[in-house]
Order: structure tokens, then sequence, then C-alpha cells
């Protein structure tokens, strides 16, 4: 891995996660907007959950 200075890094990874944590968000939102397409939108509700879930945790580490 390229050494970076450690704040640079903290940047990074908390705007990816608030990046990933809205990127979940408008993906529920759509999923429950078109509620009667929702097998179509299991795809995107996995996606989101994922992409909440990671940004969780993404977020807890630079935190």
């Amino acid at each position: 891995m390229i050494m970076i200075k450690n704040d640079t890094l903290d940047v990074l990874l908390t705007s990816l996660g608030i990046f990933l944590g809205l990127l979940g968000v408008v993906g529920l939102f759509l999923v429950l907007n078109n509620t009667s397409r929702i097998l179509d939108n299991l795809g995107w509700l996995i996606l989101s959950a994922l992409s909440v879930s990671l940004s969780l945790g993404i977020l807890k580490k630079v935190i």
C-alpha cells in the first residue's frame, strides 16, 4: 500500500463513507418509492444496505 499521511487517508475514508451512506439512503428511497416493483429492486435494496453498512464501518474506523 502507498504510504499516505494519516490525515489525508482519514479525510478520504470519511468522504467515501459519507458518499456511500448517501448512495444507500437514495437507493432505499428509490426502492420504497417503487413498492410495486420490489422484486425488481431487490438488487438495489441489497446494494444500498451494503453501502450503508460499509459507510458506517468506514466512519466507525475513522472516528
